[in-house]
């Protein structure tokens, strides 16, 4: 009888950690981040970035490390590639800081997750017509989005299965 050899830990590819070191760096900007929302994020990108449910656990618990990792917005820019790569950052960044603010009509944006974002603009060195564009995007998505889960999980789905 031949015993199946073990498969190797799946990993998360440098896109993958960077997008996601992104969104943890912006959403910790002010130091809170709700241990229950912080879960359900594993949770979710572990099922995402994940090719078979074999591999959620070893993802969850990468993405967890990573998570914890105290990596700045400058450093993380730096490792974007493509235009694809810095528009879907800018993308997930502006969703981030918008979740606050979506709780009411008179709901700001909390303000070191600003400060945090306009670093990512900034860094991302991206046209203003383009960081409008994905700005504008954002705002029409969340009228039409049932969480915040749904509109980070989306994009980086579509991302990386194309």
């Amino acid at each position: 009888m031949n015993l199946p050899m073990n498969s190797p830990v799946p990993t998360l590819s440098d896109t993958q950690k960077t997008l996601v070191s992104l969104i943890c760096a912006i959403a910790n900007a002010d130091e809170v981040i709700q241990p229950a929302e912080f879960e359900t994020m594993l949770d979710e990108f572990s099922i995402l970035f994940a090719l078979k449910p074999a591999d959620r656990p070893a993802l969850r618990s990468q993405l967890e490390m990573l998570a914890k990792l105290p990596l700045t917005i400058e450093s993380l820019v730096l490792q974007l590639k493509t235009d694809a790569e810095k528009e879907l950052a800018l993308k997930l960044g502006y969703t981030v800081i918008q979740a606050d603010g979506q709780a009411g009509e008179a709901a700001t944006i909390n303000p070191k997750e600003k400060v945090a974002y306009r670093t990512l603009v900034d860094r991302l060195a991206l046209p203003e017509t383009v960081v409008d564009q994905i700005e504008w995007a954002v705002d029409q998505e969340f009228q039409q989005a049932p969480s915040l889960l749904s509109l980070l999980t989306t994009p980086l789905h579509k991302f990386f299965q194309a």
